[in-house]
């Protein structure tokens, strides 16, 4: 048995004459730089949404000292360096 080709979708003449009209507007519009809205400056910044996993950073040119304190503490505390950072951020930085 030979393999066919999947059957092509047509769009039915509605849509395209709705992308059409909205084309042409669209085209029209073009040469009317006076009409742009003016940007806005938000007052207050939005918060970044989540998009997936956070970035990995990596920070260097910590000390030895600072670093067996850094691995004591979160040892204390029984979590990773890396959660003791971002602990220590949350509650040392101003929001």
């Amino acid at each position: 048995m030979a393999i066919t080709p999947r059957p092509k979708k047509h769009q039915n003449d509605i849509q395209t004459i709705d992308n059409e009209d909205r084309a042409l507007k669209f085209i029209e519009g073009a040469g009317k730089v006076d009409q742009a809205p003016e940007p806005t400056i938000p007052e207050e910044p939005a918060k970044a949404a989540k998009k997936g996993p956070p970035k990995p950073i990596i920070i260097r040119g910590i000390d030895d000292e600072l670093l067996s304190r850094l691995e004591g503490e979160a040892k204390r505390r029984r979590v990773s360096r890396s959660a003791l950072i971002r602990m220590l951020l949350v509650e040392h930085l101003p929001e």
